[in-house]
């Protein structure tokens, strides 16, 4: 074995250098590379540099998005990769962990193929390279995919009992515990997993009840890290904007419907067309009782027609995957399916096998080159397509860096640096919010954001987001969009003028009261309540594509990236005291009254549904003179100080959340959801200490 995996490596250059070949434009001038953008910096990369640089180790509440949600159940945080952003520059940690998928990725593959299915070395080169450059690389979320060769090779060498008892331990131990600290929790449970046990049972059967007893445990060593985050996903799922996507994304699927899934395979890329074309060649080609096919062709044929069957035969099934596991309503099953790329390369490397074998023995003549075996020409002919169809990937990264900047065009301005820098937030709260911006990689400035990217939120929080931008989904004929697809909280681009009033297009009182101190945006907002604090040049939309074109790569090498920021003057303060309450029969009609309040309105009365508060509460709220102040202000616990003449209600402008504990003067006081979204404690006149904690269930200490 040792042998084989120095061949990957030493023996086999080709491989060695279509590795880096892939993967240098990720590493190849250090933070000014190429650093994929979309599904990635918008969404975890951020996360983990504010939890390196900015949370304490081991909070549980994530305060930087969305008003705040459960860290845990946004199942970003392996351990692994937030060590490594804590370790390394950031810069530094996204590189290895891009080439490392790269590396493990098509490194392992090819391992497979040699060990697993008997390919000779160039059919499997071909299947390393081929999954290298099909599947999802450059994407955080996709360690799971991009690493499941290598958890599968691991297990195997733990299974092979030519191996010593204690070195078999460490593959079926060490491997698991990483792949499992460095994948999304909500990708892990439901399909690599999975994935393992298909392996196991189709591609190299496995019957002994002591082996399979191995591969349980080193799957449970993968499931190990993410415990508590499957804990926090099962108890937040149920109150999360997913609830309801059972009956709004997922619809019985018709058949033509399944018909254009299945043809969407083949034509969603050149190189899919190509590996099954391969593919029909080691059906087609491989002689009388296989005789130039290696044996587990069809049991890899069959694995990945399941596979795109996946995705129809899921949403078929999922009335009785919610009867049986209703806390998975908003569960994506159909995801098995990311595991096509690994199985379609291992087709085409059977089938450039057996193309191989049948015409390995026969020879050309080539012009200038003379006789030649074809067996050999196929298998240039093949990495020439591959090192052709890399220069599209290639030239699509360079459009990305061009329109979308890279890392240090998205978390080293200084601009937002020094504004960072001198509004400390948790000196005195307040969140931004983002227009024409992906709002998340002001996380990783320490800024709390009114919106982000997230897997999982309140579902309270969705409502009253739907309401901010209900003004704009309404005027572009969009109402409901965002309910159907509500884990991208932000505030739309689509609108391309270069002057205009926000309050035109989005609910600004909303926003004002969600705490919304400052506005980020690249054109001018002209609304009268927004001062400007630092202003660029000229307006993004007055730009021409070359100017554009030119600031971003200026931005990328270093230079600054011109935006506009604004103090918004109607901003509720992050604790503040309300002398009355207007109760509602339903959210509903609760969320329409406090859509169509303005900033008085809100700030005068807590707005909330009848039942929460004491009849005799709401009757006697009332005061003259109060204040709230700040004492302490961190991740998971908040002190503040109040005094009030007379009976009031200290709202809180944070996500609502069942965990968050409330102490007043000591003793345990009721939070509720005030204005539907955030929270509310009812307090008696006088002066009194509020203590808040952030308390789930499966917190350890």
């Amino acid at each position: 074995m040792r042998t084989l995996v120095s061949s990957a490596w030493r023996g086999n250059p080709v491989l060695f250098a279509g590795l880096v070949w892939l993967t240098v434009e990720f590493f190849i001038v250090g933070p000014f590379s190429f650093f994929r953008i979309g599904e990635n910096a918008d969404a975890y990369i951020p996360g983990f540099l504010a939890y390196g640089a900015f949370l304490p180790e081991g909070a549980y509440w994530y305060p930087l998005m969305a008003a705040g949600t459960d860290r845990l159940a946004l199942g970003f945080f392996g351990g692994l990769d937030t060590f490594l952003f804590w370790l390394l520059p950031g810069w530094l940690a996204a590189q290895l962990f891009v080439v490392a998928q790269f590396v493990l990725g098509g490194g392992a593959t090819y391992l497979i193929c040699r060990k697993h299915l008997n390919l000779g070395i160039e059919a499997a080169t071909f299947a390393g390279l081929a999954f290298a450059l099909e599947a999802y690389s450059g994407q955080h979320e996709h360690n799971a995919i991009m690493f499941f060769p290598a958890l599968i090779w691991a297990i195997s060498c733990g299974l092979d009992e030519s191996l010593p008892g204690l070195r078999r331990a460490a593959w079926l131990v060490a491997p698991p515990l990483a792949y499992g600290m460095c994948t999304l929790a909500a990708y892990l449970y439901h399909f690599p997993l999975a994935g393992v046990v298909i392996w196991f049972v189709v591609v190299t059967p496995t019957r002994s009840f002591r082996r399979w007893g191995l591969i349980a445990a080193a799957c449970f060593m993968a499931l190990l890290p993410r415990l508590q985050d499957a804990i926090a996903l099962v108890l937040h799922a149920p109150i999360s904007h997913r609830i309801h996507w059972a009956e709004l994304r997922f619809q019985t699927p018709e058949m033509m419907d399944v018909f254009s899934h299945l043809a969407s395979f083949s034509t969603s890329s050149s190189l899919n067309l190509l590996l099954l074309a391969l593919a029909f060649c080691a059906w087609m080609l491989r002689g009388s009782g296989g005789k130039y096919a290696p044996g587990k062709v069809w049991r890899i044929s069959a694995v990945f027609v399941f596979l795109l069957l996946a995705t129809p035969l899921m949403n078929f099934m999922r009335p009785l995957l919610m009867f049986v596991f209703p806390f998975a309503a908003g569960f994506n099953f159909t995801r098995i399916a990311l595991l096509l790329p690994f199985f379609a390369a291992l087709m085409g490397g059977l089938g450039l096998q057996v193309f191989m074998g049948r015409f390995g023995e026969r020879r050309v003549e080539l012009p200038r080159i003379g006789s030649v075996n074809l067996g050999w020409v196929a298998y240039v002919a093949a990495l020439g397509v591959l090192a052709v169809l890399s220069l599209e990937v290639k030239y699509s990264h360079a459009l990305e860096w061009v329109r979308y900047g890279n890392y240090v065009n998205n978390f080293s301005r200084r601009a937002v640096e020094d504004f960072a820098a001198e509004r400390p937030v948790a000196d005195d709260p307040y969140r931004i919010a983002a227009y024409q911006l992906y709002p998340v990689p002001f996380q990783a400035y320490g800024l709390e954001t009114a919106g982000g990217y997230m897997n999982m939120y309140s579902r309270r929080y969705r409502d009253f987001w739907e309401r901010v931008i209900a003004p704009l989904e309404k005027q572009q004929g969009r109402e409901g969009q965002f309910r159907n697809w509500g884990s991208r909280v932000n505030l739309s681009a689509d609108l391309h003028e270069p002057r205009l009033k926000l309050g035109d297009h989005y609910n600004l009182s909303l926003l004002s009261l969600a705490n919304v101190r400052y506005l980020f945006a690249r054109d001018q907002l002209l609304d009268p309540q927004f001062s400007a604090v630092v202003s660029a040049d000229k307006p993004w939309n007055e730009l021409d594509n070359r100017e554009k074109a030119m600031i971003h790569m200026a931005a990328n090498l270093g230079g600054e990236n011109p935006l506009y920021i604004y103090r918004n003057a109607d901003a509720f303060p992050r604790f503040f005291l309300a002398p009355s309450a207007r109760e509602f029969a339903d959210e509903s009609s609760l969320l329409d009254a406090m859509a169509s309040a303005g900033v008085a309105a809100l700030r005068a009365s807590v707005f909330v549904e009848k039942g929460w508060l004491k009849e005799d509460v709401a009757a006697g709220l009332g005061f003259g003179d109060g204040a709230v102040e700040l004492v302490s202000y961190k991740t998971d616990h908040i002190e503040l100080k109040l005094h009030a003449d007379g009976p009031a209600i200290l709202a809180v402008a944070n996500s609502y959340s069942p965990y968050w504990r409330a102490r007043v003067d000591g003793e345990a006081a009721e939070i509720f959801p005030a204005y539907h979204t955030f929270w509310g404690v009812a307090v008696a006149a006088g002066a009194h200490r509020v203590v808040f904690d952030y308390v789930p269930p499966y917190r350890l200490w």
